[in-house]
């Protein structure tokens, strides 16, 4: 299907799991060029275990990710 734009926001938060509503606290936060129409590779290390939420946005549209993933690390 490939990208409709050229632009993508990256943002990875993580969701603290101690607060009574789950705070959260961001980890990560890009904006990216992007090299290819039809996928955005990247990596990023994290040295704290937790509960992250990953977004991916159309610069243009902050308000509507594209795509939305969670995952743990111990």
């Amino acid at each position: 299907k490939g990208f409709r734009e050229h632009v993508i926001k990256v943002q990875i938060f993580k969701k603290d799991e101690k607060s009574e509503f789950w705070g959260y606290s961001y980890a990560y936060n890009r904006t990216c060029e992007l090299e290819h129409d039809n996928f955005y590779r990247d990596y990023v290390v994290f040295h704290t275990g937790g509960h992250y939420v990953m977004q991916v946005f159309y610069l243009s549209n902050l308000q509507q990710p594209i795509a939305l993933a969670d995952f743990w690390v111990q």
